[in-house]
């Protein structure tokens, strides 16, 4: 997992924080100058003493922010699914990487949102694993598509059981890129099918990063019929 101090210094550059690179300025609160600029305090900022402000706001209000952006009725299921994802990621970080985007999001206008959602990213990706010759399924065959509404994208998998034994459960983690092959977006999937040893099956899940054009996808989890779990070092 990347350092979540990336986030405090994308919340510090935000154009409307006040802050500047000229020395005589004074910072806001929450913020000291270092080397020229502005940034949020941290224990290892110039004010070891001063502490990075809370932010007011909610994952789901920083969702409604968004959708407002974005021109999209923020009510919407689709809309609201997108949002489920971003929070449980949110969920899932540290608290200074998600006190820091909930920050960044409350102080950022439409044009400086992604920052914060590029930070987010950056602090909470985690690496990618790469399948092992002995993984208990494979993943044969993955695209990605807009869905026939344009709201969501559409992540298609084909995978394969090449253990011995019957699988009724499978989890995955799919990591999405752009054209740039910048990361915009991850998250977790799970089919529950039973497939004999040698067969396989497919799916296709909707899923809400609107900048993905490539992804990867990872095996996690495998669960057995009579029980046993595979999990993936």
């Amino acid at each position: 997992m990347r350092d979540w101090q990336s986030l405090l210094v994308a919340t510090a550059l935000l154009p409307n924080l006040g802050c500047s690179k000229e020395p005589s300025v004074k910072c806001g609160d929450g913020t000291v100058l270092k080397d020229g600029v502005c940034v949020v305090a941290t224990a290892t900022s110039a004010a070891p003493s001063a502490t990075a402000p809370k932010p007011k706001i909610k994952c789901g209000d920083t969702c409604k922010k968004v959708a407002e952006c974005r021109g999209l009725n923020a009510e919407a299921p689709m809309v609201q699914a997108g949002c489920n994802t971003r929070c449980t990621q949110v969920s899932e970080a540290t608290d200074e990487a998600r006190d820091a985007y909930l920050l960044c999001v409350e102080q950022a206008n439409c044009k400086s949102l992604s920052k914060c959602d590029t930070a987010l990213l950056e602090a909470t990706t985690p690496e990618i694993r790469k399948a092992k010759a002995d993984d208990p399924v494979k993943v044969t065959k993955h695209s990605i598509a807009d869905d026939r509404f344009g709201i969501a994208k559409e992540l298609s998998l084909i995978y394969k059981n090449t253990s011995e034994k019957v699988i009724d459960g499978v989890k995955l983690h799919y990591f999405c890129t752009n054209n740039f092959d910048e990361p915009v977006g991850h998250g977790k999937l799970i089919a529950q099918d039973k497939i004999k040893p040698g067969e396989g099956d497919k799916g296709v899940w909707k899923i809400h990063e609107d900048n993905c054009t490539k992804v990867k996808v990872t095996v996690t989890d495998v669960h057995y019929v009579d029980g046993e779990k595979w999990i993936a070092e």
